[in-house]
């Protein structure tokens, strides 16, 4: 297991925090709610997974911001944290989702990829999964590893 960890990035011209590692009951948000960002943009890229402690962490963390009245913006949301989003309610509390990170898996060279699939809102094209894409490493098809029909579904609840 990993500790969590974040470390400041940029995300295009905006400033971020990459959180990293595994969030669990050892989970310290206290770094981050004293970062001066406003809004606190968080990339959840490399989060690989989330317990049941690090869940109770996770929502204090967000009912912190929430209180404080600070915006949260959460970019490339990793397959664990979209996972707890579609079985908690308020998981991301009043988080702002720009993107997520879909994970495809390619039977020909057995290689698992995370694609990133764009969030906002579009009346026009709500956002998307594409049940099969080429690979990035040998061209085959690589199937979409999760229930398309339910990976967003936390997007239509809030």
């Amino acid at each position: 297991m990993t500790t969590m960890s974040f470390r400041e990035a940029k995300s295009g011209e905006r400033a971020c925090l990459v959180l990293g590692g595994d969030i669990t009951e050892e989970a310290d948000f206290a770094p981050l709610l004293a970062s001066a960002l406003t809004p606190l943009v968080l990339d959840l890229v490399e989060v690989g997974r989330i317990n049941s402690s690090g869940v109770r962490e996770w929502l204090s963390f967000v009912r912190e911001i929430a209180a404080a009245g600070r915006p949260l913006v959460l970019l490339r949301c990793a397959p664990a944290m979209v996972h707890q989003a579609n079985m908690i309610t308020n998981f991301l509390g009043g988080a702002e989702v720009h993107s997520v990170l879909a994970p495809y898996s390619c039977a020909a060279c057995d290689y698992d990829h995370l694609e990133e699939v764009p969030t906002a809102r579009n009346e026009a094209a709500p956002p998307n999964i594409a049940e099969q894409r080429p690979c990035p490493r040998c061209g085959e098809i690589m199937e979409f590893s999760d229930l398309s029909s339910h990976y967003l579904a936390f997007l239509n609840a809030r």
